[in-house]
């Protein structure tokens, strides 16, 4: 028995040692497992972030795309009315005249038609004077010789030289009348036919007028047409440009966020978690540096406008599009989104295990993926001008590891955003 009890007390201690190294390899597992769980939900959030931003700012794009469009729509229109303005005036002014010849035209008919009443009057006139001097001429023969006509009716030859006396004043006096009266008829029709062709001429000018009134109708009816077509033009420009405005201001209300949480952050930056000043750890980020923005206080307007705060929380370096972009410091691809218009456009973040992460804004293409091993110097994309951006150029941060994070913005539902206390990536880049 005193042999078995050591023993049992080692069996005993064995399966102690065992259970500790098996509780304590579950705790390790436990541990990898939460910090792989960070990981993939920090990289579903930067993607989410990505996702957010791009389709918000596609939104913006679209809707400034029908803004345009609606501008040029309507500066079209506003031609074709001003064409139709100037085609109204003119046909307005050609009615105007023709409606004044017609007038004239109306004046001459009547004052023709007076005439032809006056000459028609006159002949009826020299008809009458005829026959009243037929009717005195035989009243008076009959007075001062009673006998003409028993003469007449015996028919001597007397009365035979008295009818060719008779006959020959008839016939002169007749003649003269049917001279007058043939001139009078003459005129009449002169008169007639300069009637008819003035009528001829006001039916033409009458016809031309009713015509070009129907064409001036038309014009009036179109204009009226396009003007219609402009006031919904404009009200639908009016809608998205309203729908633009509310999207910029999604986008301020981010990047006012994304410099309160960065303001935030400042007090978990502790310097001595930090690598020393001055070492020189990293290389710049592109073969031929251009700084165009330094860190820290901006003193432009742009730049007030685009860091809330006046604060530049990195430096920017500027060249040509599809210029290559460099690792500063190797490490691992934690992050690559793209913000469409906002902040930081396409962007990479890089850990590199020695406190310190950093981040590429801006660029044209990335070439790296997530969860990707860099050594210092490699590639991880080309520049452009993506996110909030005025030009071609590479922005680049560093953050302080504990700091850095992508969280969902209060703003915008949805929106994720990186963030992280910032420092002067000239502290740890060589001198230019």
């Amino acid at each position: 028995m005193r042999n078995q009890t050591p023993r049992f007390k080692q069996k005993k201690s064995t399966k102690v040692f065992f259970s500790t190294v098996l509780l304590f390899s579950a705790m390790i597992f436990g541990l990898l497992f939460f910090q792989s769980t960070v990981s993939m939900a920090a990289t579903s959030t930067s993607n989410s972030l990505a996702d957010q931003k791009a389709t918000l700012d596609k939104k913006i794009h679209a809707y400034q795309d029908m803004v345009a469009l609606k501008n040029k729509e309507q500066a079209f229109l506003s031609t074709q009315i001003q064409t139709l303005d100037s085609q109204t005036q003119k046909i307005s002014s050609d009615i105007n005249a023709k409606q004044d010849t017609i007038s004239s035209l109306d004046g001459q008919v009547s004052v023709l038609e007076g005439k032809i009443t006056e000459k028609t009057t006159t002949i009826d006139r020299q008809k009458q004077i005829l026959a009243e001097l037929l009717r005195t001429y035989y009243a008076q023969r009959t007075t001062l010789d009673p006998q003409i006509s028993n003469t007449f009716l015996v028919g001597s030859s007397d009365q035979v030289n008295t009818d060719n006396r008779t006959s020959d004043w008839t016939g002169d006096v007749g003649s003269k009348v049917t001279d007058l009266t043939d001139n009078i008829i003459a005129l009449r029709q002169t008169l007639l036919d300069e009637e008819t062709t003035v009528k001829n001429s006001r039916q033409q000018l009458e016809t031309a007028r009713v015509q070009l009134e129907q064409q001036n109708q038309y014009l009036v009816a179109t204009k009226q047409q396009k003007q219609i077509s402009v006031q919904q033009s404009q009200a639908t420009e009016k809608k998205y440009t309203s729908i633009i405005s509310d999207l910029e201001k999604q986008r301020e209300e981010i990047d006012q966020e994304i410099a309160t949480l960065e303001q935030s952050k400042v007090d978990q930056l502790d310097l001595s978690k930090l690598p020393k000043f001055g070492t020189s750890l990293f290389i710049y980020p592109v073969a031929n540096p251009y700084l165009s923005q330094g860190y820290g206080k901006v003193g432009t307007s742009f730049a007030n406008k685009s860091y809330k705060g006046g604060f530049h929380n990195g430096l920017d370096f500027a060249s040509s599009t599809g210029t290559p972009i460099y690792a500063g410091g190797a490490g691992t691809v934690i992050g690559v989104g793209d913000c469409g218009k906002y902040a930081y456009g396409k962007w990479v973040a890089i850990n590199h295990g020695n406190g310190l992460v950093t981040l590429y804004g801006h660029m044209s293409k990335q070439t790296v993926s997530k969860g990707q091993t860099v050594a210092q110097g490699k590639q991880i994309g080309l520049m452009g001008s993506t996110g909030y951006s005025t030009g071609s150029h590479i922005h680049f941060s560093v953050f302080a590891q504990n700091s850095f994070d992508v969280v969902e913005s209060t703003k915008v539902s949805g929106v994720m955003i990186p963030t992280g206390a910032s420092v002067n990536p000239k502290n740890y880049l060589p001198k230019l």
